[in-house]
C-alpha cells in the first residue's frame, strides 16, 4: 500500500498498526499539506455489507463530534474495494504502549488522563454516542501528556439496535473491557464506557486486568460471576479514594456506577495528589478486539443452571439461618433486624445541602450528590432530587441522589483596553461571552482613535455565559473650543480608594478628569478584589482637564469575612413563607439563604460578610428586617 495515493490526494506512507477491523496507515493530504491517519477496512470484510456499514457509521458518528480529546476524523472515501477513512494525525504512542515500557505511572498522571477521557467520553455520550471499545490501547497519548480517545470502530449511536449477525448473538468488543451487559448481549450504553475505563483505570494502577482467564469467552463471563480484587490488594500505595472511585466504575449493576462520564470525572478531580508511583507487573498481551462468537450462549445456559442451583442452597441456608435465631431466643434481634420502618423522604429542593444531609440523617437515610450549574438555584442549594414526598415511603438506609447547584456558569471578562473591536470581539467569544452592539463610542484624550477606552464591567469581574459586554471606543482627543484655547484650569483630584473603577470613572468625570486605563493590579489582604488601593496623583492634589488618574486596584484575596447568626420567625399564620436572606457589603450584593418555611418555623442561619454592609431579610418578597453590620459586634 505504501505510495498508492486515495481519493487523487491522500498518499500512504507507511503502516502504523491495524485493528480487529482495520488497518492504519501515516499518510500526507497532497492538498492540504498535513500529516493525516490513514484507516482502511480489512480485505476479508470488503464483501460483508454489515461491517462496510459499522465502518461508514463510525465516520458518521465520530464527525458529529469536536473535541480535544477526541480524534478528529477529517474525510472518508472509497475506491473500488478499498473504504478508508482520513483522521487526524497525532504524534504520540498508545497508552497500552507506555504501560509496556514505563511499568509505573505516577499517580497525578493516571487522574490527568483518566479526566481527559472522561470529559471526552461525556462529549460522545451527550451526542448520543456510546464509544464501546475503551481500552488502554484505543487512548493516544501526545509528548504534551494530552490524551486523545480513537478508534471508534464500533462505536454505535444510542438510538440504533444492537449488531446482530444472520440472527445470532455477536458481542463486539475486548474480553478483558466488557462489562456484564455487554457480555449478556444487551446494548451498550454510556454507563457500559465507564465500566470499561474503571478497568482501564484499575489496569494503569496495578498492571494487570482485574480477570483473566484460559480464553477470552472465559475472561468475559468472570464480567458477570465474580467481583474485582481490590486495587489496594495488589498495589498497597492505591488510595482509598481513587479505589472506591474504581470499583464504583465497576459495579455489576450499571444503576450503581456514576450517573455520567461528568460525575465520575468529578470524584477523580477530588482524588488527593500522591507522589507515590505504583508497581506493576505486566500480564501477557492478548487484548486485539474480537467478535465473541455464539459459542457464549453455551456458557450461558450453564450459568442459569448455576444460578437456580445457588438460589436453591440460598433458600435451604436462610430456613436454617432462621431457625437457628428463633430457637436461640433471638426472634426480638431478627424482627429488629429485617422489619425496618419505612420513612417518608422530605421536600429538600431549595435547600442548602447542609440542611439536605441532616434532614436525611434524622430519618436514617443516605445520599450522594451530583452537581450541576443552575441559573436561578444559589451555589450549595439542592435543585431536584430522585426520591421526594411524592415518592411511595423508603426504608432506611436508602441513599438518595441530590442535584446541587454549583451556580451560575461563570466566565471572567478579559481585558479588553486598546484593542479593536474585532479583537474585543474574538476575545470574548473565547470565553463564551458576547459584545454590545452598537457600541458606544466617545473622546477621549490618551487613547488612540478606533481603540476601546472603556469597558463594562471590568476585567476580571465574573459573567454568567452569554452575557454582554459595553464597550466605549475613542474618536480620539475632544475637539477644543475656541473659548477654551490657552485654557489651563486647576482640578482638585477626588478620593478614589475603595471604588470599583467604574465608580472611579464615573466619580472622575462628575470632576471633569479622566481615569488612566493602563490599570496596575496588586495583592491586598485589605482591599476587595476590584477596588481601588491608591492613586496618582493623589487625593486633594491639583491636576489639569488633561490628568489621568492611574489607579492601583486590589486583586485579592481582601478582608477576612465575619459570621453572624441571623433568627427568623415565621408567622403563624397557617400558610407557608419565603425566606430569603441577603447580604450587601463589599462584595457586592448576594443571596445567603434562601427557602421555604411551614408557619411557626424558627430559623436560624449563619451568615458570611465582610465589614461595612446591610444584613436584609426578606418575606415573600418583603423586607422584613434590616442590619447594618457596623452594629453588630
Amino acid at each position: 500500500m505504501t505510495g498508492k495515493i486515495l481519493g487523487n490526494r491522500y498518499e500512504i506512507l507507511e503502516q502504523l498498526g491495524g485493528g480487529g477491523m482495520a488497518i492504519v496507515y501515516k499518510g500526507q493530504d497532497k492538498l492540504l499539506h498535513r500529516l493525516v491517519t490513514i484507516k482502511i477496512l480489512r480485505p476479508e470484510f470488503t464483501l460483508d455489507q454489515d461491517f462496510i456499514r459499522r465502518f461508514q457509521r463510525e465516520a458518521q458518528a465520530v464527525a458529529r463530534l469536536s473535541h480535544p480529546n477526541i480524534v478528529n476524523i477529517y474525510d472518508v472515501g472509497q475506491e473500488n474495494d478499498i473504504h478508508y477513512l482520513i483522521m487526524e494525525y497525532v504524534n504520540g504512542e498508545d497508552l497500552k504502549t507506555i504501560l509496556k515500557r514505563e511499568k509505573t505511572l505516577p499517580f497525578s498522571q493516571i487522574i490527568q488522563f483518566s479526566l481527559q477521557v472522561c470529559t471526552a467520553l461525556e462529549h460522545a455520550h451527550e451526542n448520543n454516542i456510546v464509544h464501546q471499545d475503551v481500552k488502554p490501547h484505543n487512548i493516544l497519548i501526545t509528548p504534551n501528556g494530552k490524551a486523545k480517545l480513537t478508534d471508534f470502530g464500533i462505536a454505535h449511536d444510542i438510538t440504533t439496535t444492537m449488531v446482530t449477525q444472520t440472527g445470532k448473538e455477536t458481542i463486539m468488543g475486548t474480553a478483558h473491557y466488557l462489562s456484564p451487559e455487554q457480555v449478556r448481549g444487551e446494548p451498550a450504553t454510556p454507563k457500559s464506557d465507564l465500566y470499561a475505563l474503571g478497568v482501564t483505570l484499575y489496569e494503569m494502577l496495578t498492571g494487570k486486568v482485574p480477570y483473566t482467564g484460559d480464553n477470552l469467552i472465559a475472561v468475559a463471563v468472570k464480567h458477570i460471576q465474580e467481583e474485582p480484587l481490590p486495587p489496594s490488594q495488589i498495589n498497597p500505595l492505591v488510595n482509598s479514594q481513587l479505589e472506591r472511585v474504581i470499583l464504583q466504575a465497576m459495579e455489576k449493576d450499571p444503576a450503581r456506577r456514576f450517573s455520567s462520564a461528568k460525575e465520575m470525572a468529578l470524584y477523580l478531580a477530588e482524588t488527593p495528589p500522591d507522589s507515590e508511583e505504583a508497581t506493576r507487573l505486566i500480564p501477557k498481551d492478548e487484548f486485539a478486539t474480537k467478535l465473541l462468537s455464539p459459542e457464549l450462549n453455551k456458557i450461558k445456559r450453564n450459568l442459569k443452571t448455576k444460578t437456580k442451583n445457588s438460589r436453591l442452597i440460598f433458600r435451604w441456608l436462610a430456613v436454617i439461618f432462621t431457625l437457628v435465631i428463633l430457637l436461640g431466643g433471638g426472634a426480638y434481634a431478627f424482627n429488629r433486624y429485617f422489619n425496618v420502618p419505612e420513612v417518608k423522604v422530605p421536600d429538600l429542593k431549595n435547600k442548602s445541602l447542609q440542611e439536605a444531609a441532616a434532614s436525611l440523617e434524622e430519618r436514617g437515610l443516605q445520599y450522594t450528590v451530583r452537581q450541576e450549574y443552575n441559573d436561578t438555584v444559589p451555589a450549595g442549594y439542592v435543585i431536584a432530587q430522585d426520591i421526594g414526598p411524592a415518592n411511595p415511603p423508603v426504608k432506611p438506609p436508602r441513599k438518595i441522589l441530590l442535584t446541587v447547584s454549583l451556580g451560575p456558569e461563570l466566565r471572567e471578562v478579559p481585558d479588553l483596553y486598546q484593542k479593536t473591536i474585532n479583537e474585543a470581539r474574538l476575545e470574548l467569544i473565547k470565553v463564551d461571552l458576547n459584545l454590545e452592539e452598537p457600541v458606544k463610542e466617545g473622546y477621549h484624550e490618551q487613547v488612540p482613535k478606533d481603540l476601546i477606552f472603556k469597558q463594562i464591567p471590568i476585567p476580571k469581574e465574573k459573567l454568567k455565559k452569554e452575557s454582554k459586554v459595553t464597550v466605549y471606543v475613542s474618536m480620539g482627543p475632544p475637539p477644543i473650543s475656541p473659548d477654551k484655547v490657552g485654557e489651563n484650569l486647576e482640578i482638585i483630584v477626588p478620593s478614589l480608594t475603595g471604588l470599583s473603577l467604574e465608580e472611579a470613572r464615573n466619580k472622575l468625570a462628575e470632576n471633569g478628569l479622566s481615569l488612566d486605563e493602563n490599570i496596575q493590579w496588586e495583592t491586598s489582604d485589605q482591599y476587595l478584589n476590584g477596588k481601588i488601593i491608591r492613586q496618582e496623583p493623589p487625593e486633594n492634589s491639583k491636576a489639569t482637564k488633561e490628568t489621568g488618574v492611574k489607579a492601583v486596584v486590589s486583586e485579592g484575596p481582601g478582608p477576612l469575612p465575619r459570621d453572624v447568626t441571623v433568627e427568623i420567625p415565621v408567622p403563624n399564620d397557617g400558610i407557608n413563607h419565603e425566606v430569603k436572606i441577603e447580604v450587601t457589603d463589599a462584595a457586592g450584593t448576594r443571596t445567603a439563604y434562601f427557602g421555604n418555611h411551614p408557619p411557626g418555623d424558627k430559623i436560624e442561619k449563619t451568615v458570611r460578610y465582610y465589614p461595612d454592609g446591610f444584613i436584609r431579610v426578606y418575606l415573600d418578597q418583603k423586607l422584613f428586617e434590616e442590619r447594618n453590620t457596623k452594629t453588630i459586634k
